[in-house]
């Protein structure tokens, strides 16, 4: 994996569809893990979605600089269980595990840097945090697949050498041949050199062949250490929660190299005093507005479905409450065959079609074609409004929805404005899904 460019960093980190994994739920949360009856009722949490607007989206009083402390104010005020932030790679994303460490808030992803150019399409920029106080990592034991016989003497073994021993010098005088034939034993000491000089020469031809079966010895080793070198930190079971990835492994098709620099995060997250699991995924597709943008949009998001829905399956999981939430880049008016409705179509549901709303008639990003824009004083409303960001949940009932607006006389307070879209928070009760 998971470490899920892999993983990045070490990735940690394998890819989700990664075949022929052996899993076993054992441990702290993970054995037989069961859906409760619909009958049964779980905790309510609060889950939003944020593209906090990367530094080329903002100028003078509304660059990173000066927007990054809103940010922050924004999520805090929300007071989200569990917050999917968007557009927040590289350094962003350190910044705010630090801030938001400060006011309860993890990171749940390892993997945080860039893993290359948009050019490799890896940008990760999609991560998922979740308040301490209420929601903890939910660690599910991944039994890491045997070690070949052949390997055993790797296990274990940080900075291996070959275990051979060099064969001993040879110190074996070569016997001197005896010049003087003016000597009468001459012929008496040319024969027994002659004899000395076989029996050295066979015991240098010793020697030679004890080096080339060590030198052979040494090189077949280190060629059965490059086989093995994967197992010389093997332990027999992962502890695998989360995982960070790019779009460009999961969508299908050859596109554009810049058109989907966009990441992915997923992390399987419990809720503290109940115990009730469940998996939050952060999610950024692309926003070009062609055709083959539309295309490949669609095909990231069913990359994503795919991927979840092979993951949960891999590990028993597939009953698990999932929520998916962020920057779709698609909405009904504009796409109605879009990414929101290939979600829609796999069984998650739009936080939208929640009984209640607040600032439902608010869009969820401050652009328009007409307004460019990104910082207007006053949010754009409408009996349909443009809607791009999304929380969307599956096996969860949905209680509320609301576009989080901190307001100053229907004016944007810019001491909690950080971006071009506005916070979506909903709100949701899981159904209680234990880890037994």
């Amino acid at each position: 994996m998971a470490v899920f460019c892999q993983n990045g960093g070490q990735s940690v980190k394998r890819m989700l569809t990664t075949a022929g994994t052996s899993v076993a739920l054992i441990g702290a949360g993970l054995l037989g893990a069961q859906p409760a009856s619909a009958a049964e009722k779980g905790p309510t949490i609060t889950v939003a979605t944020y593209n906090i607007c990367k530094q080329a989206c903002g100028t003078g009083k509304f660059n990173w600089a000066k927007r990054r402390q809103p940010v922050v104010r924004n999520i805090v005020a929300s007071k989200a269980d569990v917050v999917l932030v968007q557009e927040a790679a590289s350094g962003w994303v350190y910044y705010l595990e630090e801030v938001l460490g400060r006011h309860g808030y993890r990171l749940a992803n390892t993997e945080k840097s860039d893993c290359g150019s948009s050019r490799q399409q890896c940008t990760l920029d999609s991560f998922v945090f979740y308040k301490a106080a209420t929601i903890e990592p939910a660690p599910l034991r991944i039994a890491n697949p045997p070690v070949p016989d052949s390997c055993q003497p790797f296990v274990g073994v940080d900075d291996p050498e070959p275990p051979f021993s060099e064969p001993a010098a040879f110190d074996v005088q070569r016997p001197e041949y005896p010049w003087n034939n003016w000597d009468p034993d001459y012929q008496q000491k040319l024969a027994r050199y002659r004899q000395e000089l076989q029996a050295w020469e066979a015991a240098y031809a010793l020697y030679q062949d004890q080096w080339d079966a060590y030198d052979d010895a040494v090189d077949a080793w280190w060629q059965q250490y490059g086989t093995c070198r994967e197992y010389t930190d093997w332990t027999a079971f992962t502890d695998d929660f989360e995982g960070t990835r790019s779009l460009a492994q999961v969508a299908k098709g050859k596109w554009p190299a810049n058109i989907y620099d966009r990441g992915w995060s997923w992390a399987y997250l419990r809720h503290k005093r109940t115990q009730t699991g469940f998996l939050a995924v952060s999610v950024h597709l692309p926003n070009e507005k062609t055709a083959a943008g539309e295309r490949v949009r669609r095909s990231s998001a069913l990359g994503v479905i795919g991927a979840l829905n092979r993951h949960k399956a891999e590990r028993g999981l597939a009953q698990i409450p999932t929520i998916v939430a962020g920057d779709l880049n698609s909405y009904q008016r504009r796409q109605p065959r879009g990414a929101h409705f290939l979600f829609n179509k796999a069984g998650y549901r739009d936080a939208y079609t929640a009984p209640r709303r607040t600032n439902g008639d608010a869009a969820t990003v401050n652009v328009t074609t007409i307004y460019r824009n990104p910082f207007p004083a006053k949010p754009f409303r409408a009996d349909d409004p443009a809607r791009i960001d999304y929380v969307l949940a599956k096996r969860a009932k949905l209680l509320h929805y609301e576009v989080f607006l901190k307001l100053k006389g229907g004016r944007f307070d810019n001491r909690y404005r950080g971006s071009d879209h506005n916070l979506v928070l909903a709100t949701m009760r899981l159904p209680s899904f234990s880890y037994r």
